[in-house]
């Protein structure tokens, strides 16, 4: 039998954690909130998402707790199931869950556990959540927040191979191209839990988001805090394979025994809390914070695992101006792949030397010669990871104004 917390390898992670912690005391004002994407604006911070599975009990008060963690964090909550911990009735969800976690169901997106299926089809839990749980039978759904994709899946219903949810998920990822995505569900694939709790027709989902590069899985079940280093559906590591987090930390659950597996990195299995992620463009910070009292904490950041195309450059149409007159190079057509944002850089290859405005953005201007001449340029942009385009060359041809001269008789 196990007990308290143990670290692995981080495997290229960087990782911070730690017995102390220090944040905000508990409440439940939550802050000035507009649920999904329309409520992050470019210039807000990165969106932040906030969850655990395994949360409501009446008979236990940590999930008060666990739920006065979220009062001090400005982003959307997300469960990964057992959502009530002991029968999923529409009075669990009223008497237990309601008071605590409920306080935020209105920025909350849920997935269902085994514990919720207790009730016949669930159905409590789709009438306490409404469209925010997805279809009745389904469950499964899928949103945009800020740049990434986050995608609910149901395990407690068929995710075989044939079956209709893989094969919305796999429409779903091809109709989706975001750099970084996120999916969670409730039984996890990998845990060191003791008791069983690994599910391993889970491989069936795993193997389709590891096709699409899939970069975070969030699970429950196993009540316990689990990270573990990227890795393939099989277990074999891969800085670029995802990776899982178990958080079934949400207060209703007693905390499992565990004997570390392959690839685990940190375990804690004597803490309640949530996860926090927030969502860079194109990278994630993760943070375990422990309820008011218990000490452990896990940080860190880790870059999306998409691969990078190359950015295309593109100098605009070659132009005819007159001598002396001020002309405007056009590199508002170059493109990424990737939706990346980009770095110009313009150089003069050809002709008299002129003076640009600023040789780093995407529309400089100068000054045409005073004579006739012709002028090119050459644009070559590179995206946020550093990797560059092949060069555009637009060229610019000078001509001067001819004047007649008027004949007065």
């Amino acid at each position: 039998m196990a007990i308290g917390v143990i670290l692995f390898g981080m495997n290229g992670a960087y990782t911070t954690p730690s017995q102390s912690s220090t944040h905000a005391q508990a409440n439940y004002v939550d802050k000035e909130y507009t649920i999904g994407t329309d409520g992050y604006q470019d210039s807000a911070p990165d969106p932040v998402v906030a969850g655990a599975g395994d949360i409501a009990s009446c008979y236990k008060p940590e999930d008060q707790f666990t739920a006065a963690l979220l009062g001090n964090i400005d982003g959307d909550v997300l469960t990964f199931g057992d959502n009530t911990q002991l029968d999923g009735t529409a009075e669990e969800f009223e008497f237990c869950y309601d008071p605590t976690w409920g306080v935020y169901k209105y920025k909350t997106h849920p997935t269902p556990g085994n514990h919720d299926y207790h009730a016949d089809r669930a159905l409590p839990y789709y009438a306490y959540f409404g469209s925010a749980a997805g279809e009745v039978d389904k469950g499964y759904y899928s949103y945009d927040i800020g740049y990434w994709h986050l995608i609910a899946l149901n395990s407690n219903i068929d995710d075989g191979p044939s079956s209709p949810q893989l094969q919305w998920l796999q429409a779903d990822l091809d109709s989706h191209q975001n750099n970084c995505i996120l999916a969670y569900w409730h039984h996890p694939l990998f845990t060191s839990a003791t008791s069983n709790k690994s599910v391993s027709s889970i491989e069936d989902i795993w193997d389709v988001l590891y096709a699409y590069g899939v970069d975070v899985v969030l699970n429950g079940h196993a009540h316990l805090y689990e990270r573990f280093a990227p890795q393939t559906p099989q277990g074999v590591p891969d800085s670029n394979g995802i990776r899982e987090f178990v958080v079934g930390t949400g207060g209703g659950g007693s905390l499992d025994n565990y004997s570390p597996i392959a690839n685990s990195e940190v375990i804690n299995n004597q803490t309640y809390g949530v996860i926090k992620l927030t969502l860079h463009p194109l990278s994630y910070d993760w943070e375990f914070i422990p309820i008011e009292g218990q000490t452990f904490i896990d940080s860190g950041s880790y870059n999306c695992s998409y691969e990078n195309y190359a950015p295309i450059a593109d100098a605009g149409p070659d132009q005819s101006v007159v001598t002396m007159s001020m002309v405007t190079l056009d590199g508002s057509g170059s493109s990424d792949p990737n939706g990346d944002p980009l770095n110009y850089l313009w150089t003069q290859t050809g002709g008299p030397a002129v003076s640009l405005s600023n040789n780093t953005i995407s529309n400089p201007t100068f000054t045409a010669p005073s004579d006739p001449a012709s002028l090119t340029f050459s644009l070559t942009v590179t995206d946020s990871r550093g990797m560059a385009s092949s060069p555009d060359v637009v060229v610019i041809n000078t001509w001067a104004h001819l004047f007649l001269p008027i004949i007065l008789r």
